[in-house]
């Protein structure tokens, strides 16, 4: 079941899923809050030591720490509770995995995406017959490759998937090796030439969860308009961003892993400036409230 809360200002529906995820539980907040406060004010370096404190070599937050703002951070932070059932995290992981709402939060938007992303197939599938998937910054692309599994061959979906990182792709091809999927293409580039591969390859959805958090306002509106002008009438584009929040100083300055934050009223905005009307969008806001993803869907007036 989804909540909608009505921004008169935007004019957007702002969506709350409630089953499934990762919550505020109100008893640990009394308590966490003002430990975030402490964290938020410490040296750069004490804050560090604390994170890394007990980790050892191969722990979490080293590894987190080591590969911010690669897949290989996500992949460690996705992959938790599966580790964590399986006896495979320490005292330390489990401590940091589940006491910062940013570690929930990331997994939280991989559910959310997988939930529309999964609605966008299906509505594209139900006008056109099949989906030509495009999924921009894609990493290990995890979230697409489980709904390409889940939906276990119902629908027929071409995808193609771009990175920069090698190392990405190639986790990314073994992923879909494991899962048993085949009809995938994968491209090294800058998502900014993202027009040479549509040239014979038009996207119905484009997936870019997770990228515009690293693109200040010039490039993000840039990528955005290139992305709707590939787009034919009635395409979608799922794409996210992390709403400023209080863990906001501790990630950028402990972590290392400094993002650009934006409000979901300002997804939007840039979502309309390059040429998505505001009534062709919905928010959806993963619990904890830390990230966002848009929906939108190109409509030709």
């Amino acid at each position: 079941m989804e909540v909608k809360k009505e921004d008169r200002k935007r004019r957007v529906p702002v969506l709350f899923p409630e089953n499934g995820f990762e919550k505020r539980n109100w008893f640990t907040e009394i308590v966490r809050i003002p430990m975030i406060w402490v964290l938020d004010v410490l040296p750069i370096r004490i804050g560090r030591g604390l994170f890394l404190m007990f980790s050892g070599l191969k722990g979490d937050t080293r590894t987190v720490f080591r590969w911010a703002a690669t897949y290989r951070a996500l992949e460690c932070i996705y992959t938790f509770w599966e580790r964590k059932s399986n006896g495979e995290t320490n005292t330390s992981d489990n401590f940091w995995q589940t006491f910062l709402n940013n570690a929930r939060a990331i997994r939280n938007r991989l559910k959310v995406l997988k939930q529309e992303l999964t609605k966008a197939i299906q509505e594209v599938t139900g006008r056109n017959g099949r989906v030509n998937l495009l999924s921009l910054g894609s990493g290990s692309a995890r979230g697409v490759l489980e709904v390409v599994n889940d939906l276990n061959g119902q629908y027929s979906i071409q995808v193609r998937l771009i990175d920069a990182s090698r190392r990405a792709i190639n986790f990314s091809k073994e992923l879909a090796r494991i899962y048993g999927i085949h009809d995938i293409e994968w491209y090294r580039d800058w998502v900014q030439n993202l027009g040479e591969y549509c040239e014979d390859f038009r996207p119905d959805v484009v997936e870019m969860a997770g990228l515009l958090d690293y693109f200040p306002r010039k490039e993000a509106l840039k990528l955005l308009r290139k992305i709707f002008q590939v787009l034919p009438p009635q395409g979608c584009l799922l794409v996210s961003n992390i709403i400023p929040n209080p863990e906001k100083r501790f990630v950028s300055r402990a972590i290392n892993w400094p993002l650009i934050y934006r409000s979901p009223r300002e997804l939007v905005e840039l979502l309309v400036g390059s040429g998505f009307l505001e009534t062709e969008i919905k928010v959806v806001e993963e619990p904890l409230k830390v990230y966002a993803l848009a929906v939108s869907r190109k409509k030709v007036v």
